[in-house]
């Protein structure tokens, strides 16, 4: 409830019925002694029923304003001060007419409707706005990026990628090896069968070819291990080859997993702004809702004010217009 309509109600009630309240009271009058010294602008009084110390510094401070001893008790005189203040007649309790004010009440009614809130018009409306806007301008992510087609040429390599073989004679370099060591094995053999031949006075003989064909051979077995290391060499290339074809897939998937995060982050970057925008709109619409629940009930207070108001006068016209006649017939 408003402020207006809280002392509106405590202003209804009968003035005789007020207690006296001091320092450490706790009841609802003294909770209503609270409200109205805080819509005279009296405020940090605290909340509850309890007339604290606070309140009674503030009750002193009214007395004081009014000319009264600052006793910090509120008495008879303190609450007819006090209600006062707020419709400038002092209410006399005259049972034929409760409401005090008149015209006065029909005036508020009518401030209370020029005040009326109007609709409500967001501040963050046009931020919302361009927020969306962007949003729905922003392009779908597309999976076909500059780095496909190359991810697509390594992948269809290793996957069709021949099994690994080696072809002695198809390497030039085993080529180079193998005439180089048969010249060697034949030279070496020519100069073993010689020296062989030299010791039986320059006949030939079994143990000389014997002993050329030992030297040959022996040349022969060091190119068989050029054969086995060239074989090792190319089966090495060959496994380095798909793990570097491994590796560029990788790196083309760790690109492209790049571009989605920065994509994903700008999205998530933009929604985020966008619900913060709109928490802040529905907290000033729920600030708007607010004020026009306090119109409502201000305005319904008048209202009804007003309207009581009128019955009084009319009941009155008629009590008195009763009380002629009965007058005039005695």
């Amino acid at each position: 409830m408003s402020t207006i309509a809280r002392v509106g109600k405590i202003k209804e009630k009968d003035q005789s019925i007020y207690q006296r309240i001091a320092k450490g009271v706790n009841s609802p009058q003294a909770g209503e002694l609270k409200d109205l010294l805080s819509a005279a602008g009296y405020k940090g009084l605290g909340t509850g029923n309890k007339f604290g110390a606070k309140a009674v510094k503030a009750l002193k401070q009214f007395q004081e304003n009014q000319g009264m001893a600052a006793t910090g008790v509120a008495d008879d005189d303190t609450w007819t001060a006090l209600l006062a203040q707020f419709d400038g007649v002092s209410p006399q309790g005259n049972p034929y007419n409760t409401f005090q004010g008149g015209s006065a009440d029909l005036a508020d009614l009518t401030a209370t409707e020029v005040n009326r809130p109007g609709g409500y018009v967001s501040p963050y409306q046009d931020q919302i706005d361009a927020l969306l806007a962007q949003v729905s301008a922003r392009p779908e992510y597309a999976q076909e990026t500059q780095f496909q087609a190359q991810y697509q040429n390594l992948l269809d390599g290793l996957l069709q990628r021949q099994p690994f073989s080696y072809d002695l004679n198809a390497d030039p370099l085993y080529q180079q090896y193998k005439d180089q060591y048969m010249a060697g094995g034949q030279a070496a053999m020519a100069d073993v069968m010689g020296q062989a031949a030299a010791l039986t006075g320059g006949y030939g003989n079994s143990y000389a070819a014997t002993a050329g064909s030992q030297a040959y051979q022996s040349y022969l077995q060091g190119l068989n291990d050029r054969a086995l290391d060239l074989y090792d060499r190319a089966y090495a290339r060959y496994q380095d080859e798909g793990q570097n074809m491994l590796a560029g897939l990788s790196a083309l998937q760790a690109q492209q997993q790049s571009l989605l995060s920065r994509y994903q982050a700008d999205s998530g970057a933009l929604g985020d702004s966008l619900s913060a925008l709109q928490a802040l709109d529905q907290a000033a619409y729920d600030r708007y809702r607010d004020s026009v629940a306090d119109w409502q009930e201000d305005r319904d207070y008048y209202y009804q004010k007003t309207q009581d108001e009128q019955d009084q006068e009319n009941w009155q016209m008629e009590y008195d217009y009763d009380t002629r006649k009965w007058k005039k017939r005695r």
